[in-house]
């Protein structure tokens, strides 16, 4: 099991926060069965509960109707963007493996497929209308 020290959102301020990246998930999906994605999920699960309710909120505002698309989508998007860029810090600044930084590519790639596919087909699908 490797340690990375990856910096995290706080309310008022990045702090440093330790994270603990293992191949063995004990929260396997409840519908894949074994998770497919170990690396992010650690990662992922590791963030502020703050940050999560975040992205949470934007997405019942959209629901809600509390705020228009634009504003919940940039209020996700810049939540999922900074954790993004501290994970880029930390694979630059040696923080992750290499073995780390080559399961975290080929996980986020395949994630990234799957999304291609689905927005693909969608659009397939109002080009036909």
């Amino acid at each position: 099991m490797a340690t990375i020290t990856a910096p995290t959102h706080s309310d008022t301020k990045l702090a440093n926060a330790t994270t603990s990246i293992s191949t063995s998930s004990s929260n396997d999906c409840a519908v894949h069965g074994l998770s497919e994605t170990p690396h992010l999920d650690r990662l992922l699960q590791s963030r502020p509960q703050s940050e999560l309710q975040g992205l949470a909120d934007a997405v019942d505002s959209l629901r809600q109707g509390d705020r228009c698309a634009k504003c919940a989508i940039q209020a996700a998007v810049a939540i999922i963007t900074g954790f993004v860029g501290e994970i880029y810090t930390a694979k630059k600044s040696g923080k992750l493996s290499k073995e780390e930084k080559k399961a975290l590519k080929s996980e986020v790639k395949g994630l990234a497929a799957g999304m291609k596919e689905g927005i693909k087909s969608q659009k397939k699908e109002f080009k036909s209308r």
